[in-house]
């Protein structure tokens, strides 16, 4: 059943999963939309469910809440499935967006989504792909539910195979550190363990580009082929002396007499040295991940804190580091006070110099005093 009217911008709730599958408008696209309410006002109305959540319509009504608009035209659906609900959101949103979905993680979750609601599967022709809707009537290919996204097959594919990488490298992703054709074209083919061993390699914050990450790619793999040495050459070393002490066994000597070949203490000896070598340079790598690990989540830390938050942690830092200062300033020169006890006796040139030096600090001291009082701030 379909309504329709106004409602008060107040009374609206944004959809929980709105957030989950699309960003906000930034920058030039937010300011022209934002510009054209501006002037025409909200020219169609917003999709709402049973109890005003927002389907689609997120951006119109952020436009009126900075615009100061009070109410707005809707059309509300009663929904009883949350999948077709979703499913509404994704589609009206992606086709009513001036830019579509900019954030390629997001845009594959879309994909994603609907690809499981409309029961797509990979393999065979695609043209004889076939699917149904929710209501069993219609049936569409891969390539029509794509174009009546906006884009096309290969685009949405790129995009879901980005939402199968690890979390860090969607993030690098959202950021814009690393750029979705690198991820979905060359991250993305490396195997599971490769992209979580890529994942705590990559640095947090520094944009790369396809040919830097392609060279942490190779490092990977030469460390890899130097551990997978050096296990063959441990597995080698096991075996050859399995087969020594087999040697042994078999052989026959007299009770008092043990007899080894001639290299079977070297063997020994190389045998455990490989082994404690490949177990320290396994520990090692291990141990470099996890500070990788550790360094990302503290540059996380440093980002996530806001501008008034540093600013306040500037203020107590330079309030301490000026008290340190001027506590060694005292310290320092606090002894020579004994000189107006005979600056009489001082040369004029040194005596007008020590008086100007005291006068200096004593303004110095007095302007800050004055600018406390008044609570204004002092510059040097």
């Amino acid at each position: 059943m379909l309504k329709e009217g106004r409602i008060k911008i107040s009374e609206l709730k944004p959809h929980p999963q709105n957030n989950y599958y699309f960003d906000d408008m930034v920058d030039d696209v937010w300011d022209d939309f934002l510009q054209s309410v501006r002037t025409s006002g909200v020219t169609n109305a917003i999709t709402i469910t049973q109890d005003k959540t927002i389907i689609s319509g997120h951006q119109r009504v952020r436009a009126c809440n900075v615009l100061g608009i009070e109410e707005i035209s809707y059309k509300m659906i009663e929904y009883t499935d949350e999948q077709k609900e979703i499913k509404d959101l994704i589609e009206s949103n992606l086709k009513q967006r001036v830019a579509g979905n900019s954030n390629p993680v997001k845009l594959g979750r879309c994909f994603t989504f609907l690809k499981d609601y409309y029961g797509i599967t990979h393999g065979g022709d695609r043209k004889s792909e076939k699917i149904k809707t929710a209501n069993g009537v219609l049936e569409i290919t891969q390539e029509e539910l794509a174009a009546q996204c906006g884009y096309s097959v290969d685009v949405l594919q790129r995009a879901e195979s980005i939402t199968k990488l690890p979390q860090e490298i969607q993030d690098l992703v959202q950021e814009g550190n690393i750029s979705p054709s690198t991820a979905s074209r060359l991250i993305a083919r490396l195997s599971p363990e490769e992209q979580e061993q890529l994942a705590a390699s990559l640095p947090a914050t520094k944009k790369l580009t396809q040919k830097q990450v392609q060279q942490y790619i190779r490092d990977i793999s030469d460390r890899d082929v130097q551990i997978g040495e050096q296990a063959n050459e441990l597995v080698h070393l096991k075996q050859k002396n399995m087969e020594l002490q087999s040697s042994l066994d078999k052989a026959q000597k007299p009770e008092t007499i043990t007899v080894y070949p001639d290299d079977y203490d070297k063997t020994k000896r190389e045998n455990k040295e490989r082994a404690r070598d490949y177990e320290i340079l396994n520990q090692e790598y291990q141990k470099r991940c996890q500070e990788l690990r550790d360094l990302k989540e503290k540059m996380r830390g440093y980002e996530e804190k806001s501008p008034e938050k540093q600013f306040d942690e500037q203020l107590k830092d330079d309030t301490i580091f000026f008290c340190a200062k001027v506590s060694n300033f005292l310290k320092a020169v606090g002894g020579y006070a004994y000189l107006t006890e005979h600056i009489d006796g001082l040369p004029q040139e040194q005596r007008n110099g020590y008086i100007k030096a005291i006068s200096s600090v004593g303004a110095w001291a007095q302007n800050i005093l004055d600018c406390v009082n008044k609570g204004v701030t002092v510059y040097e």
